[in-house]
């Protein structure tokens, strides 16, 4: 008997025929705007191309590939027949960077003939005093547009269109293959030397699933040949990570293009150095509680191993997902609370002296529509809160500022039923919160000492209202979820957007790592913010965003600790500028302001203040 498809199937199924977004439906898939067969992409294309050449000839530039550094977090969703408004035709990419840091550029190429062999070398850079910022510093990647639902860029929800949009970073863009007549995404699985491709982009009626931690299906260690065609622009991000002991200074260097094995032009490349480390970041005006930078989910070596199924494959990909957990910004993951975990997080630097995204040994209640808890329940609360200590100070030291959680959108009735056994955690150090909303305020504020709220990054009357309680994590994790490829909304959302108005955690939800077909999902997109491969997992735009967050609130914590040292010494002049400093951070706007702009700004006050207390340190 053959199985029939239920009638939502059927439904969807029908939608997607229509909308032509299946395979052997590429007729109607040419007219899809995103299509370079479509008249409005090549109406596009024309229009670049004339602005290029004018832009070339003007500039004396010869040569089929031109290139434009590009703001890496843009609201301009790069794509192939999209004009870089922000872009400077034939200009050096750039970065400003304290040492340690991770900073990013881009560039877009322009290809008047289309290439299909395309590769890049690197130089080392260099400074006039002949110290050297090496090549291997420099980690390049090309960014790849493919399909993903119509609520692309902006949106966490779903839907059941597909459109292009730029997100992936990649060593090899061939991993995943794009038709644009289909408007279908496939997944390239490479064994025994031969290319299969799996269709990852299948209406959810029709997904047979995918195996994404499969041996075949990785990307590439170092950038591979990319291809340009002809009148499309092609996004490209190199990321410097700068040694904690790099000489400050401006170094230059070259990224040279090659092209069917000639040259194809230079890209000039200089990045300054500060004369600083950052700082973990602080709360806002209280630099003596540290922001929590963390998401939910995504870190749990028992995840690992189910999805590798081999034990040193899985402990390989774990610990390169937590060196680039670390070097992203999120100083405090959600992973397993086991000796193991915690050790392996000591041992790869991460900060584990409070806070630390932990866990409790409470058994659940069920108390969700009110009641008491029994005098049993209580000791059996009270002998958690120990066993909890007991466990974090023998594999941390300390059981200071453990954040746990018990229970999720809980309701005013959970809340009064539960909050009492709270006590026996904080005798401890340990917090207790919930994510939520109204109810857990008004009802546990006073025994809550973690809270991820739903709400808006800038609600400041719900934050505040928490903050008041006293030391305590406030941030949000909704309005929006992840989702949004958007660059700049993220890092605006996970930076200073929340951090000036008070909150001091990021715990969004979620760091969802597949799948790879973003139509999965019915109600929400998949949430992904890096997805997993046999390899580990591939960087993404959202991803670079976070860290560019983290690090806007980190920039914005050395100024305010330089403010201090200033506002604590009697020369009037050094105090004076160190008011300068906060009134700029009053009159910051940070839902609206530009982010580069802020961080420049601060980057000068930042020098002005350390210049001036040396000054007094001489005198």
């Amino acid at each position: 008997m053959k199985k029939r498809l239920s009638l939502a199937s059927a439904l969807v199924l029908g939608a997607f025929l229509a909308a032509g977004t299946l395979q052997g439906a590429p007729n109607t898939a040419k007219l899809n705007p995103d299509n370079p067969a479509s008249p409005e992409f090549k109406k596009n294309a024309a229009a670049n191309r004339a602005k290029v050449v004018q832009l070339a000839k003007e500039a004396g530039v010869k040569s089929d590939i031109l290139h434009f550094a590009v703001r890496p977090m843009s609201e301009i969703m790069r794509l192939g027949d999209v004009y870089p408004t922000d872009g400077l035709f034939n200009a050096p990419i750039r970065a400003l960077a304290a040492q340690g840091e991770y900073e990013p550029m881009s560039f877009q190429l322009f290809a008047l003939n289309g290439k299909k062999d395309v590769t890049f070398k690197i130089s080392d850079l260099k400074d006039k005093k002949g110290n050297v910022l090496p090549a291997k510093q420099l980690d390049m990647k090309v960014v790849k547009i493919w399909y993903q639902n119509g609520n692309r860029w902006n949106s966490y929800f779903a839907d059941v269109d597909l459109r292009l949009v730029p997100e992936l970073l990649l060593k090899d863009e061939n991993m995943v293959k794009v038709d644009t007549d289909q408007v279908a995404n496939y997944a390239r699985i490479r064994k025994d030397g031969k290319d299969t491709y799996k269709w990852i982009s299948a209406p959810k009626a029709l997904e047979t699933g995918f195996n994404a931690a499969q041996k075949g299906f990785e990307d590439a260690t170092e950038l591979q040949s990319v291809k340009l065609d002809k009148d499309q622009f092609k996004q490209f991000f190199v990321t410097v990570h700068v040694p904690e002991k790099q000489v400050p200074g401006i170094y230059t260097g070259t990224i040279t293009i090659n092209a069917d094995g000639k040259n194809a032009g230079v890209i000039p490349v200089k990045v300054r150095v500060l004369p600083f480390e950052l700082p973990l970041p602080a709360t806002d005006q209280k630099l003596d509680q540290p922001v929590v930078c963390s998401v939910m989910g995504g870190f749990g070596l028992s995840m690992f191993r189910n999805l590798y199924k081999d034990e040193k494959v899985a402990m390989d990909r774990y610990i390169k997902a937590l060196k680039n957990a670390k070097a992203h910004g999120m100083f405090h993951p959600a992973v397993n609370q086991t000796a193991e975990s915690l050790q392996i997080l000591k041992d790869l630097g991460f900060p584990t002296d409070g806070p630390i995204m932990g866990s409790n040994f409470m058994p659940w209640f069920a108390r969700n529509f009110g009641g008491k808890l029994t005098f049993d329940n209580m000791m059996a609360a009270k002998a958690a809160a120990k066993k909890t200590h007991d466990f974090y100070m023998k594999h941390l030291g300390h059981s200071k500022n453990i954040l746990t959680s018990y229970g999720d959108e809980q309701g005013a009735a959970f809340v009064v039923a539960h909050r009492n056994f709270h006590k026996y955690f904080e005798e401890y150090g340990i917090r207790v919160g919930c994510a939520g909303h109204h109810a857990l305020f008004y009802k546990g504020a006073h025994t809550y000492g973690v809270h991820p709220m739903g709400g808006a990054p800038d609600s400041i009357d719900r934050i505040k209202r928490w903050r008041d309680m006293g030391e305590i994590w406030v941030g949000f994790y909704a309005s929006q979820h992840t989702g949004s490829e958007n660059p700049a909304f993220l890092r605006r959302q996970n930076g200073m957007l929340g951090y000036l108005n008070g909150a001091n955690m990021l715990d969004n939800y979620e760091f969802a790592i597949g799948p790879w077909n973003d139509l999965d999902s019915v109600l929400y997109k998949p949430m992904v913010v890096s997805y997993l491969n046999y390899g580990g997992y591939v960087d993404t735009l959202q991803w670079e965003a976070y860290r560019e967050a983290v690090d806007d609130m980190r920039y914005c914590t050395l100024l305010q600790q330089e403010i201090q040292k200033a506002l604590a010494s009697n020369d009037i002049e050094y105090k004076t500028e160190a008011r300068k400093a906060l009134r700029f951070l009053a009159i910051i706007k940070p839902r609206e302001d530009d982010l580069d702009s802020v961080r420049s700004e601060m980057i000068v006050y930042i020098l002005k203040l350390r210049k001036m207390a040396n000054a007094q340190k001489k005198g």
